[in-house]
């Protein structure tokens, strides 16, 4: 693999977005110490490794999925993807490794978290509907953003689900 390759692979994955998920999971995560929960850097670093993987591969799936309407927008610093594989559709398989590669690891890292921490069954279904949804936003055959659920989706999953990941990391439960 030639630099320009790697190059490209990382531009996929718009990193830039993971930032916000990364805020909006500390809130989380800081509401329910401010409620009495441990501050526990191990216990918040490895429940964001869960939620990274599934924030990160998302900008994979929707890219390889979303792969013909990109060739028809204009990139915004939010929406119109990276227009890296309309330029190198050579990387449309490494792509789809990657998300499900991705998927799989937050599924793993989230198996390993309730291991450890002895969470309950409903942080695992957190996890596997995050990925879900962050997945067929675009993916056959649900395609909720062409459906006129990708608002709706956005919305459960940043709004809701990223938080209450946080919060359920920290507190070991929802109340």
């Amino acid at each position: 693999m030639e630099r320009d390759d790697v190059v490209a692979i990382l531009r996929l994955g718009r990193f830039p977005f993971v930032v916000g998920g990364l805020l909006l999971y500390t809130f989380g995560y800081l509401l329910a110490v401010h409620g009495g929960a441990d501050w526990d850097p191990a216990r918040f670093l490895l429940g964001y490794a869960v939620l990274f993987c599934a924030h990160l591969s998302v900008s994979y799936s929707n890219d390889l999925y979303d792969l013909e309407a990109d060739r028809h927008t204009t990139p915004t610093p939010v929406s119109g993807g990276s227009k890296v594989l309309v330029e190198r559709p050579d990387l449309v398989p490494a792509a789809r490794a990657i998300a499900v590669g991705l998927i799989g690891a937050s599924l793993a890292l989230g198996i390993l978290f309730s291991l450890v921490y002895s969470m309950h069954l409903a942080f695992l279904g957190l996890v596997v509907l995050g990925n879900a949804l962050g997945y067929f936003y675009t993916a056959p055959p649900v395609r909720l953003a062409y459906r006129g659920l990708g608002e709706t989706a956005t919305m459960v999953t940043i709004g809701l689900l990223v938080p209450a990941m946080g919060y359920l990391v920290a507190s070991g439960g929802l109340d």
